[in-house]
């Protein structure tokens, strides 16, 4: 026993283990306070995520996010520092909210990056978040081109569709991930995808309300909202007008926005509530503070003089009034049910029913209840029942039986009408109602959808026949032996693949196209640069001739004024030597002339006067002054 007790301790531990790691993480409703704020200050990584969110959001904020006022201003980039420091410190909601803001690109560094939030998801996920994988899943639902561009999703061809093919795998993928690891929104999205019929699936009203009741488990109240509409219209569920308000008056105690004013619109026309106009404006009210745009719903109620409305001279300021005296800490008043009415009993025995739809009430008696039909009238002047659903009518025979059947009326109109949109909307009339195939039509059924989708894609001027390939599969498996479907499937086929062949041709054409432009294009970019290095290698060599034209023009000058200046030094050195010996001569003149004064006999007057002569010729010719002894 000893021995037994470590192992069933590590038992235990391993079991708390498991249920911790199994955790679902989603986000709640939080409030803000100074505490938290604090908290976030000091490091702690859940506060941290709210805080983000807070400056996120603003102080407009989001009454299903935020329980109290939230004094914080409008920042994304605080918003994201605050967050991705709480997501590096593991928090599962941070990523999700930071994944989120790569995908919006609002308050990221470099805006929007597809890479980063499919990273920052996929690692929420993992940290327990399974509403990441759903969002990742609706990335790819609604973003393929950009992740075809941003190639996370890569192709070897550039056929848009096989990429959005892929992108609606994807996200099919996700969703359902998200759904199997707890996450409502994941069932939610692909009940949507079956009601609308896209991601390349058919539209399916009874797959749509199977989901939508798999998100509705999982406590989504926009699933149960639209679970209750589903129950109230009885598209893709027999209709129960009872259990859609009760499921409605269970969204709206979860606050869902759509759910409160929905409770307005019956109770405002007294559809399955008794009429009461002035509560029906606290619902209406009531979901426009939680964010729903129902502005003209609550105009209609002011104009109608509602909630005092008469005592306000503008829609302003009842609204104002209406906003204070009911605020969101207000209870509305309770909304009762009325009990469900027995309209028609006929004994046992007397009906025979092949869906046991009548409801026993007693060993001796059946009854046919609003449940069964829309609407019930009985004719007191002849005593006799009309029922209506899906907007045909027929008279109750006195056993309860329809006298002409309304699964045979539906039928009618696709053997006696040619409008495409009527044979649509009959066809998926049947699709909704004949659960059980009884009128064995539900592959004809499919066969019109399928027409009708092709005929759709032809006038669009599309060549994607996936939705109505779906629906011919259908077909098939309904009925293997509908030739015609077969036949169709196999046209269709044929003509994909000539599509596609024509777009391979198409792509090999373009691509020689392509090639030819761009050697065209480097043709002409070589013979440009080839033109532009010519002209500029002769511009160059004009510059250098013009250069060395002009440094010989300036030797030249150089030189010229070199040989002046050296022809003016020798005459000058040559002046000076002539002026030297016409000095001497001079001075030789002089004495000459002087000794003739001394010894005036021993010269001729002749000999006198050509030394005179000699003396004034070189005065003048080299400047000589005057002398004293010339002066005779």
């Amino acid at each position: 026993m000893k021995n037994a007790l470590p192992l069933l301790v590590c038992i235990f531990m391993w079991c708390m283990h498991l249920s911790l790691s199994a955790q679902v993480i989603k986000e709640e409703p939080f409030a803000y306070s100074q505490e938290l704020f604090d908290a976030a200050k000091k490091g702690d990584a859940d506060a941290m995520y709210k805080i983000g969110l807070c400056y996120y959001v603003g102080k407009a904020g989001n009454p299903q996010l935020l329980r109290s006022e939230n004094p914080l201003e409008q920042d994304h980039k605080k918003a994201f520092d605050l967050l991705s420091k709480a997501a590096k410190k593991g928090s599962a909601l941070a990523m999700l909210n930071l994944g989120n803001m790569y995908t919006t690109g609002i308050g990221t560094p470099k805006g929007v990056d597809l890479k980063l939030a499919i990273d920052w998801l996929e690692k929420s996920g993992e940290a327990g978040c399974p509403d990441a994988y759903a969002n990742i899943g609706f990335m790819y639902a609604t973003r393929y081109l950009l992740l075809l561009q941003n190639r996370i999703i890569k192709i070897k061809s550039k056929d848009a569709s096989q990429a959005y093919k892929i992108c609606c795998d994807k996200a099919i993928e996700y969703y359902q991930m998200a759904y199997e690891k707890g996450s409502a929104v994941g069932a939610y999205n692909l009940a949507i995808a079956y009601k609308n019929g896209e991601l390349l699936r058919p539209i399916d009203y009874q797959a749509h309300v199977a989901w939508l009741r798999k998100a509705a488990n999982l406590g989504f109240s926009q699933a149960v909202n639209d679970l209750a509409v589903s129950y109230i219209t009885g598209i893709g569920i027999d209709r129960d007008i009872r259990s859609g308000l009760n499921l409605l008056k269970m969204a709206a105690s979860a606050n869902d926005k759509m759910a409160l004013h929905n409770l307005g619109v019956y109770t405002y026309n007294g559809l399955g509530f008794t009429m009461d106009k002035e509560t029906a404006v606290l619902y209406f009210l009531r979901a426009n503070q939680y964010g729903y745009n129902n502005l003209s719903a609550l105009n209609e109620c002011y104009a109608a003089g509602l909630q005092n409305a008469k005592n306000f001279a503008s829609y302003n300021e009842w609204f104002n009034y209406m906003n204070t005296t009911y605020p969101l800490s207000a209870k509305l008043p309770e909304l009762t049910i009325p009990q469900r009415q027995v309209v028609y009993t006929t004994p046992i025995g007397s009906v025979v029913n092949d869906c046991g739809s009548w409801t026993i009430l007693n060993e001796d008696s059946v009854s046919i209840t609003e449940n069964q039909y829309d609407l019930i009238q009985l004719y007191p002047e002849t005593g006799r029942l009309t029922a209506m659903r899906f907007g045909l009518s027929t008279t109750l025979a006195a056993d309860g039986s329809e006298e002409i059947p309304l699964f045979e009326q539906m039928l009618n109109p696709l053997e006696t009408t040619t409008d495409e949109n009527k044979i649509f909307a009959t066809s998926l009339q049947i699709l909704q109602t004949d659960n059980y195939n009884t009128l064995n039509y539900r592959s004809a059924a499919y066969f019109n959808m399928a027409v009708y989708y092709f005929n759709l894609t032809q006038k669009t001027g599309g060549s994607n026949y996936d939705i109505p390939q779906i629906y011919l599969n259908k077909v098939l498996e309904e009925d293997p032996e509908f030739e015609e479907a077969r036949d169709f499937l196999s046209a269709i086929e044929e003509e994909q693949e000539a599509i596609r062949k024509q777009k391979r041709k198409e792509r090999r054409a373009l691509m020689w196209d392509c090639i030819f432009s761009i050697t065209k294009a480097v043709v002409d970019v070589a013979v440009d640069i080839t033109a532009d290095l010519a002209e500029k290698e002769r511009q160059k060599r004009e510059k250098q001739e013009a250069r060395q034209a002009e440094i010989r023009a300036k030797n030249k000058a150089t030189r010229a004024r070199l040989s002046a200046n050296q022809k003016a030094s020798k005459a000058k050195f040559a002046n000076s030597i002539n002026r030297r010996y016409a000095s001497r001569a001079y001075s030789g003149y002089v004495e000459q002339i002087n000794n003739m004064k001394l010894y005036p006999d021993r010269y001729d007057q002749q000999l006198k006067d050509n030394a005179q002569q000699h003396m004034e010729t070189l005065r003048v010719k080299y400047g000589i002054p005057y002398h004293e002894t010339e002066d005779w």
